[in-house]
């Protein structure tokens, strides 16, 4: 039994994937020597793409103490209403009080507070009326750190939570424009094909790829580039990807995927966990 308020020391893969993700978003990108990059080359946001299971929450939460960040915003599915506070129990206690996980229709008074870890689903951001009601006020204040956990969910260019996210949705850049560093959680970076890592790249990384005339691609060229499809009247239709290993090497400063079997030496025991869920009373 682990005793309490003892804080599990990361393993050395985690620590390895904090380093990534710091060295992706200094001003000097120098994570891997094989990868060219000139000084100021850092990016705002990077991603972990691990499997499940190997630790991302926690390599986030070192990442935000690392950076000196006090001002996070996590959005995740609804189910990380539940497992962020844990997490936050967990290995960073001394932020739990200042810890809210706010309903959707609910605005905290301690939005405006300096310190704060304020965990959203990306529910609030799907439907009309919680993104009119939480969008100004989110952007009122800046952000040190934005968590998108689960990022994969924004891999739909057109839907309402990636457009209020990301960009182009009532008239702003999107909520990640507020935020200092953001950092991109998903066990599946691309569930389906290449493509869906498209709205990443257009927002935070068009400068690791480019067309003929030195411009960032278009989501057309990214797709013909990087995805087997077949166009027919009623529109695109997309079968694969291709060109993986190009993709991967363009995205290799600022996306770290490791498989399990590639630390499997350093993982404990299966271990299993209750977690409290909150019955809705009807």
């Amino acid at each position: 039994m682990r005793k309490q308020g003892h804080i599990p020391a990361p393993r050395s893969y985690q620590l390895d994937g904090v380093k990534f993700v710091l060295d992706a978003l200094s001003p000097r990108n120098t994570h891997n020597a094989h990868v060219d990059t000139a000084p100021g080359a850092g990016h705002r946001a990077a991603m972990l793409a691990d499997d499940p299971g190997l630790g991302k929450s926690l390599m986030a939460i070192l990442v935000a103490l690392a950076l000196g960040a006090l001002r996070v915003l996590i959005i995740a599915p609804a189910i990380g209403r539940v497992s962020w506070p844990l997490e936050i129990r967990k290995f960073w206690p001394q932020m739990l009080p200042f810890t809210r996980v706010p309903g959707q229709g609910a605005f905290p008074a301690s939005l405006l507070d300096d310190q704060i870890i304020l965990i959203l689903s990306y529910d609030s951001f799907s439907h009309g009326a919680t993104l009119r009601r939480w969008n100004g006020p989110l952007r009122e204040r800046g952000w040190d750190l934005l968590i998108l956990d689960e990022a994969h969910y924004l891999k739909e260019g057109s839907s309402n939570r990636t457009r209020a996210i990301y960009g182009d949705k009532f008239g702003h850049r999107g909520l990640q424009s507020t935020a200092n560093r953001v950092l991109l959680l998903t066990g599946s970076p691309t569930p389906n094909h290449a493509g869906e890592l498209f709205p990443h790249y257009r927002t935070f990384w068009s400068d690791l790829l480019r067309n003929r005339e030195g411009q960032p691609l278009g989501q057309t060229d990214f797709e013909e580039r990087y995805t087997k499809y077949t166009d027919t009247i009623w529109g695109r239709a997309i079968q694969g990807s291709q060109n993986q290993d190009a993709l991967r090497e363009a995205f290799a400063p600022v996306i770290l995927r490791r498989r399990r079997q590639d630390v499997l030496g350093e993982l404990p025991p299966l271990q299993v966990e209750d977690v409290p869920l909150v019955m809705a009373r009807p």
